[in-house]
């Protein structure tokens, strides 16, 4: 049994840096437990060495020989493979955050980032890079690449999304939560240099139709007229003939835009004919045939028809 004044210690060699495991617990017995907390900066490979001698540190290692009497304890120290108690606290880098292609997003469409690490990182949750949008913060979100140096943020446009003049990302990545580590368990950074986006463009405000107004409730004869009136959400210019089809018993027809252009709302129309019946209730289809025409905005975009 070994009785322990002071604070001994081992020394150890981490990664070519001297460390001390000092004196922890133990004295009257057998055993003497000594302990390093490793901090910041160490980092070692190929195992962790550690020195044959104890140093004593200005305290005493004794024990009483079979006469009762104190002695100097023997301080030198077996020494253990240590290759495999390596040593990691290197935090993952983020190297680089890469933008979608420079283009306008229309609503529903999506925006794709890029995150580039320097060492596999492993993610939990769902880290966010923030966006503005013409003065709004939106999020992209982590959809993809755990396990992996890259990992892959996205945003959907929606409806009031409008910049037209670039969009920018902020610094740093957000954790939102989750985590984003090494296989070791370092944190990685998340600060970056956002790269200019300013010919990324945002126009979620494309048209889109809001609602229908069908024809008045009535039971239609040969040659009389059904208008059906549907509104967008902004003014539209119309080229063409665009049609919305519908299901009159048995037959196909086409509700034929008629007027309308420059304004939110536009009126198809279609005329009754000899051979039509339906007696439950016409049908329409939920989407409108352009027929090789055109709905746009003022700017142009493309209105969606659905």
């Amino acid at each position: 049994d070994i009785i322990v004044t002071g604070v001994p210690r081992l020394e150890l060699d981490i990664g070519g840096v001297t460390r001390y495991a000092t004196y922890l617990t133990g004295s009257g017995t057998t055993n003497l437990i000594f302990r390093y907390t490793v901090i910041a900066g160490d980092d070692d490979i190929d195992g962790a060495e550690i020195t044959s001698t104890i140093d004593l540190n200005s305290g005493t290692l004794t024990f009483l020989d079979d006469e009762g009497v104190s002695q100097n304890a023997d301080l030198n120290v077996f020494i253990l493979d240590f290759s495999g108690q390596n040593v990691d606290t290197t935090a993952p880098l983020l190297t680089l955050v890469t933008p979608p292609a420079p283009n306008t997003y229309y609503r529903g469409q999506q925006i794709n980032f890029t995150a580039i690490f320097n060492d596999f990182v492993t993610v939990t949750g769902t880290p966010i890079l923030q966006l503005d949008i013409g003065g709004s913060t939106v999020e992209a979100e982590y959809f993809s690449g755990s396990g992996t140096l890259t990992l892959f943020f996205r945003y959907t446009v929606t409806a009031t999304d409008v910049d037209l003049d670039g969009i920018t990302m902020s610094n740093p990545m957000l954790l939102n939560g989750g985590s984003i580590k090494d296989v070791n368990g370092n944190d990685s950074s998340l600060t970056f240099v956002p790269i200019p986006m300013p010919t990324t463009y945002i126009d979620g405000d494309l048209p889109f139709v809001t609602s229908l107004i069908p024809p008045t409730n009535n039971t239609y004869s040969n040659t009389e007229a059904l208008n059906l009136t549907v509104v967008f959400s902004e003014d539209v210019n119309v080229t063409g003939s665009p049609r919305v089809e519908a299901s009159i018993g048995l037959n196909t027809r086409y509700f034929y835009y008629i007027s309308g252009t420059g304004t939110d709302e536009l009126v198809f129309q279609y005329t009754a004919q000899e051979g039509d019946d339906d007696l439950n209730g016409i049908a329409l289809a939920n989407l409108i045939d352009l027929n090789g025409g055109t709905i746009q905005d003022l700017t142009p975009v493309n209105a969606d028809i659905n």
